[in-house]
């Protein structure tokens, strides 16, 4: 009872309450897989993943075998910065379910942040050969490729991600810095634009806009948001200097 009244609360999106009747659920039967899965879940969208790790570690012991919970525990795992875990769990739900594309699109991203670049870049591939639609594996490719300095193959995915996501912050930015990186700055400073339209505090896409302007010749706007990136981030040191220089 208290576990199909938790998921219910979930998924109406009363969280708090969700969580309640699933910490109920676990106390009444704490051998439960399921409980513990649930209620890890449940955990890591009211922000309290730390606690759920040691319930989706609970669940696997307690029902070995099952790719999603593999999969929500290495989500959990890299949100906290423990990348190389992360790796560990997602590779074993790939084991249980090879053609898992969400897992393998995880898995790069675990890769990413353990600076396995390479990897990760395959992984991405492989999630998208999988699932061509998956806009996150388009965006963490396009990130991989960037920071493999292959800004040229990055841009189509963060347009991919783009057509998907108009409202992506960070995927404007970041196509920003790959435009600006092969000497496109009138369209660097489109997507920089997008970025502040959504996010005005945004300190790096006003530095960055600043940049890409003073490349296009437009000294005046270029100092606008070099002074506006440093009164967001006053300890902005590049925005310091390339405002001197300006």
């Amino acid at each position: 009872l208290h576990a199909a009244l938790g998921a219910a609360l979930v998924e109406r999106g009363q969280l708090a309450a969700g969580v309640a009747a699933l910490e109920r659920s676990v106390q009444l039967d704490p051998a439960s897989g399921e409980a513990r899965n649930n209620l890890a879940t449940a955990l890591t969208e009211v922000n309290r993943t730390p606690e759920a790790l040691s319930h989706f570690a609970a669940a696997l012991r307690l029902r070995p075998g099952v790719a999603s919970t593999h999969y929500n525990f290495g989500n959990a795992l890299l949100s906290v910065g423990r990348a190389s875990e992360a790796i560990a769990q997602q590779e074993q739900a790939l084991v249980l379910l090879p053609d898992f594309s969400l897992a393998r699109c995880a898995l790069a991203q675990a890769q990413l942040a353990a600076g396995r670049v390479e990897p990760a870049i395959g992984n991405f591939h492989a999630a998208l050969r999988h699932q061509p639609d998956l806009v996150a594996a388009h965006f963490g490719l396009a990130n991989a490729l960037a920071q493999a300095g292959r800004h040229a193959e990055a841009i189509p995915h963060y347009e991919t991600a783009l057509r998907t996501a108009p409202n992506a912050v960070d995927a404007h930015y970041f196509l920003g810095n790959a435009l600006l990186a092969v000497d496109r700055p009138a369209d660097a400073v489109q997507r920089y634009a997008a970025a502040l339209e959504l996010k005005p505090d945004f300190a790096e896409a006003h530095h960055y806009l600043g940049k890409a302007l003073a490349q296009l010749g437009r000294t005046g706007e270029a100092i606008v948001h070099y002074e506006t990136a440093l009164r967001l981030r006053p300890e902005f040191t590049a925005s310091r200097s390339n405002l001197e220089a300006l």
